[in-house]
């Protein structure tokens, strides 16, 4: 276990936790709370945004983050790039903090909705999938990458 390994980890852990304050920031509070339509008569969530755009949004980067703290942990413990017990434990968490937030968004004069709900566990799951995707490809990349360079170091011409 490397420092720069352990510093991935806590980087991303990091992460995870900046997001969903960020997201109890812009449910939770006066500042985030805008059920005020917009000019064409929409109904907006925080910051203006549609809400569906927010929901899916703001729990797809939570998804990310996460995604990005299962390979810092992965490669850390040099474990295979499936998804193990931590990685659904912290989706599941995920998803329970997601139903904390719409339960409540009833003490901030806000409507608890289930289709809100639905819609974080969407984007929490596309962008927990889309970067560990992305994040597996790349290291298969590097990986490659390495076992070439090491390759053409070791030929004797």
């Amino acid at each position: 276990m490397t420092t720069l390994a352990r510093r991935r980890q806590l980087a991303a852990a990091c992460a995870v936790v900046i997001v969903a304050a960020l997201i109890a920031l812009a449910t939770l509070t006066p500042f985030g709370a805008d059920d005020a339509p917009d000019r064409s008569g929409r109904d907006t969530c925080a910051f203006g945004l549609p809400c569906p755009l927010g929901h899916l949004g703001s729990f797809a980067l939570l998804g990310a983050a996460l995604a990005c703290w299962e390979a810092a942990r992965i490669a850390r413990a040099r474990d295979s790039v499936r998804p193990t017990r931590a990685a659904l434990v912290a989706l599941a968490t995920a998803l329970a903090l997601a139903a904390v937030d719409e339960a409540a968004q009833a003490w901030v004069d806000r409507d608890p909705q289930l289709a809100d709900w639905l819609l974080d566990a969407v984007g929490l799951t596309a962008g927990y999938a889309g970067a560990a995707a992305l994040l597996r490809r790349l290291r298969a990349r590097f990986a490659a990458r390495a076992r070439y360079a090491s390759s053409a170091y070791t030929r004797k011409p």
